[in-house]
């Protein structure tokens, strides 16, 4: 699989936007913040895999992601506390409540 700069950057710029949406919705929607958090560090994850020349897993288990790019341990211990969030923040069922009452401002 040939990999360009684009496919690079693509995935970048979306995990920066992610990120910016997780920042807007911290106040009023911290589920989201959640969930857009999560999403935020996956993609510049699979950015950076792909900037390694690497092909993308679909998997969503940040630890995991952080294995084949050799994270260095403090996004190591990031990626422990936000792979859970990927169910938590989406379904019903998962934890003990639904999604939008289980975050705080200071979960998201």
């Amino acid at each position: 699989m040939s990999i360009t700069d684009s496919q690079v950057s693509d995935w970048w710029e979306q995990a920066k936007a992610d990120l910016q949406v997780a920042q807007d919705n911290l106040s009023k929607h911290p589920f989201v913040t959640a969930q857009f958090s999560q999403q935020a560090v996956e993609k510049a994850l699979k950015a950076y895999l792909l900037r390694l020349g690497e092909k993308i897993p679909r998997i969503h288990d940040l630890t995991l992601l952080c294995e084949y790019v050799h994270a260095p341990a403090r996004i190591k211990k990031i990626a422990e506390v936000l792979t859970p969030t990927y169910l938590v923040s989406r379904y019903p069922g998962v934890a003990q409540t639904i999604p939008a009452h289980f975050y705080t401002q200071e979960q998201g």
